[in-house]
């Protein structure tokens, strides 16, 4: 416990530090002759910030039923601005991934890899990510440590943060199921998380059903939005085109990516034990069901899937885990290079050589990633760096479009 703690503080301190820097560096890049300021409160109300913050002062009388609503009610006791709620929300996320890595006892290099993924911007936003990546490490920790109050904190937590329970449900099924442990408690528990997840929801659609006079609201707002079940169109896109699309595309092969690994568990040909690693199969399950939901729900739109990803504890789970067990080789690297060269024809990426040679740049940060993990030093100092500095300029490039109105995820 001791030096489980001492991590926890200096995570806690490291990461803190991390993006105060971030911050002063945007806040000098600002400060450029010519440059405006974009570090105003009005800009941290862009997009779904500004639903947020309706629902925080008038409930759900406006109608704005798509959002949950755990966040705004934290708002809306906090009684602060655009830019107090975002410092709220940026120490909440400090505090969960420090608690996350003492627990899971992820090392300085590693942190501060995840720490840096560009889309964490969110985490320092007036959205939710910040509530729901608490959520998740209240959950992961739980099934790790094997507290089952955590467990159902975290899944309530969740469910009222977001839209969760067509994932998790299956998610928890399939935990159960592949564990084997058919035993009077198990089953107990099992059905105590389907209930809390079920129950979470079943409280919101209450809370708007009291402040609409409409039953499933939300459900229909959906439909209304295009969300609604059916085969997606290939090519595949997002919103606004440009990197955003190949931003979303990566997500998505790392949604299917772990889809993969999943499926090559719950096979029984890898040596994980799905009994000594239930955090890690829940969150592979929560990726890739995420994933393939978002596919055949959105006709093939993937618009927000890096922000429901990569904001996510589970995808950090993920990501250290891959970068611990995957080999850097040179089998590895032609597999990824043909696997992902493929993977982007989903994307168009065939209409232009500037478009292939664009796509190919996201094998290259594959490959670079997975250098992290090379014995040779040179190689795994090079992909450390190089994703780094990679990350942090994305980080400050997503800043600077979010607060000047122009779509992120």
């Amino acid at each position: 416990m001791k030096a489980e703690r001492e991590l926890f503080q200096k995570s806690f301190l490291l990461l803190l530090l991390f993006y105060i820097s971030c911050i002063l560096l945007f806040r000098l890049v600002e400060q450029t002759p010519g440059s405006t300021s974009l570090f105003v409160s009005a800009n941290f109300l862009n997009w779904d910030a500004l639903h947020y913050h309706t629902i925080s002062i008038n409930g759900y009388y406006t109608g704005m039923v798509a959002f949950f609503p755990l966040f705004p009610f934290l708002w809306k006791l906090l009684h602060v601005g655009p830019i107090g709620i975002s410092i709220v929300n940026g120490l909440i996320f400090i505090f969960s991934l420090a608690w996350l890595a003492s627990a899971y006892n992820i090392q300085t290099r590693k942190l501060l890899l995840l720490a840096s993924i560009p889309s964490i911007l969110f985490m320092f936003l007036p959205f939710s990510e910040a509530l729901f990546f608490l959520s998740s490490v209240l959950l992961l920790i739980g099934l790790k440590k094997e507290i089952f109050s955590l467990v159902i904190t975290g899944i309530i937590f969740s469910g009222l943060s977001r839209p969760v329970a067509s994932v998790f449900i299956p998610a928890i099924i399939i935990l159960h199921y592949f564990t084997g442990d058919n035993s009077k408690q198990k089953i107990f528990q099992t059905l105590w998380m389907v209930v809390a997840c079920a129950g979470s929801m079943l409280a919101v659609f209450v809370l708007q059903y009291v402040q609409t006079g409409e039953w499933l609201s939300f459900i229909h707002i959906q439909k209304d939005w295009g969300n609604y079940l059916r085969m997606p169109v290939i090519p595949l896109n997002s919103w606004a085109g440009g990197f955003i699309v190949r931003l979303d595309a990566i997500a998505f092969f790392f949604g299917i990516a772990s889809a993969v690994m999943l499926g090559y568990i719950l096979s029984g040909k890898s040596k994980i034990k799905i009994n000594f690693d239930r955090p890690l199969v829940f969150s592979l399950c929560y990726l890739s069901i995420l994933s393939i939901i978002i596919l055949f729900t959105r006709g093939g739109v993937l618009n927000s899937l890096n922000r429901y990803l990569f904001c996510s504890a589970f995808f950090f789970i993920t990501l250290d885990n891959a970068l611990q067990k995957i080999v850097f080789s040179k089998k590895n690297i032609l597999l990824l290079f043909f696997a992902s060269g493929i993977f982007w024809l989903l994307f168009a990426s065939y209409v232009h050589i500037q478009t292939i040679l664009k796509f190919e740049l996201l094998t290259l940060y594959l490959i670079m990633l997975l250098a992290i993990n090379a014995e040779n030093k040179f190689w795994k100092n090079t992909g450390y760096y190089s994703i780094l500095a990679c990350n942090i300029i994305f980080l400050m490039i997503f800043m600077q479009r979010f607060l000047s109105g122009a779509w992120v995820a």
